[in-house]
């Protein structure tokens, strides 16, 4: 397992991208994807919710 990048992102998160984190199939860039939009939409839904109930 390789790194391929190593740095500090602009709100200070340590990030490390590993070659193992590469995608290899179309398969796995639409579950990528799909797994990404859940936790968005969630994530909005979650927001939406707080703002109704005057948070």
């Amino acid at each position: 397992m390789a790194i391929i990048k190593d740095y500090i992102s602009s709100s200070g998160c340590h990030i490390v991208v590993h070659d193992d984190c590469i995608v290899k199939t179309q398969k796995e860039v639409d579950q990528i994807i799909d797994n990404v939009s859940r936790i968005m939409v969630n994530e909005l839904l979650r927001q939406q919710a707080q703002e109704d109930k005057g948070g």
